[in-house]
Formats: C-alpha cells, sequence, structure tokens
C-alpha cells in the first residue's frame, strides 16, 4: 500500500508541473511576449546625477532603528523608451539597477546603492500601479526618465561607471538592459 501511494504521489507531482509550465507557455505567447528570456530595453541613457540626502527621498525604505538619518547620496536619472512600470508588471519582473566599473562583470566595493528603480517617488514593481500622471508622460513623449540612488567615494571619478538595468522573475525571464556610462560630474 506504502508503494501504491508514494508512485502516486509521483504521478500528481510530475502531472502538476508538466502543467505549470504548459500554463506558463500559453500565458506568455498570448502576451506577444518573447518569454522568458529577453530583455527588451536597450536605449538607457544617462540624463544628470545630482546631490541628494536620505532626509529627502522618502520612497527610499528606511529599516534601521531610530529616526531616519541625514545620508549624503547621489541622485542619477535616467531615461528610456520602455515602459519599465508595464514591461515589470507583464512579465512580474523584479527591476533592479547595477552600478559598477564599466567593462566589468562585479560590483565595485566603494558603490553602495540605495533603495530601488524610482519614477517620481513610485516604486517600479510589478505589484506598483502607476500613477496616471505616468502613464501622461509615457503616451506624450515616449521616453520616461526614472530614478536610482546611490553613495561612492569621495573623489571617485563618475565617468569610470555604468549603469544597467537588470531584474527577473520566478520562472526564470531576466531583464537586462545597455550599459550607459555616467557624466564625470554631478550638480
Amino acid at each position: 500500500m506504502h508503494n501504491d501511494y508514494v508512485a502516486l504521489r509521483t504521478l500528481v507531482q510530475r502531472l502538476g508541473l508538466y502543467v505549470f509550465i504548459v500554463a506558463a507557455l500559453l500565458s506568455a505567447s498570448s502576451a506577444n511576449a518573447a518569454w522568458p528570456f529577453s530583455g527588451p530595453v536597450k536605449d538607457v541613457t544617462v540624463i544628470s546625477i545630482r546631490k541628494t540626502d536620505l532626509l529627502v527621498e522618502k520612497q527610499i525604505p528606511w529599516m534601521g532603528k531610530g529616526d531616519r538619518p541625514a545620508t549624503p547620496l547621489l541622485r542619477l536619472d535616467f531615461s528610456t523608451s520602455a515602459d519599465l512600470f508595464a514591461l515589470s508588471k507583464a512579465h512580474e519582473y523584479n527591476v533592479y539597477y547595477s552600478l559598477k566599473t564599466c567593462g566589468k562583470k562585479v560590483p565595485d566595493d566603494d558603490i553602495k546603492q540605495y533603495g530601488d528603480v524610482y519614477w517620481n517617488g513610485q516604486k517600479v514593481s510589478p505589484y506598483t500601479i502607476a500613477s496616471p500622471e505616468y502613464a501622461a508622460v509615457v503616451a506624450k513623449h515616449g521616453s520616461v526618465t526614472y530614478q536610482v540612488f546611490f553613495q561612492i567615494t569621495p573623489g571617485r571619478p563618475l565617468n569610470t561607471l555604468c549603469l544597467a538595468l537588470a531584474g527577473g522573475n520566478m520562472l526564470g525571464g531576466t531583464l537586462r538592459s545597455n550599459e550607459a556610462t555616467l557624466p564625470n560630474s554631478s550638480e
């Protein structure tokens, strides 16, 4: 009796996996997507870098003890014609960014990234409903400016760094963008 139970459980598990895979493939093909291994963001361009502070950037979560500390940051504005909210939602991508020495595969120790990718205070996420203002910007301009935040060792030249978007989902889908070189100075 025990062997019959084990055989039945194994069969149900295998069938469940096959049903899940077929459902995921059908879902992706109906969305006209190149699922799940594509990265349509190819035009990331750095617009500007300016000084800011963690105290005023309330969209960055603070989970430390006590009040949010005064922490100098750099805010990097970049643009792309990709609608990151729609892309994130359509593929359930968690969108994040990489800031590292251009051409290097691993992050640098002297760069500390804060938070996620944002548009005017809204985190780009499959679970965030973009504001009506965002939809109007996408419809009007075709290109949208997003923000990321970071700290870097003082004196390090910014133009040695590149920004790239990355992300993925639980089904193995990946999001990758081009690398965009930072300008050498901040405002």
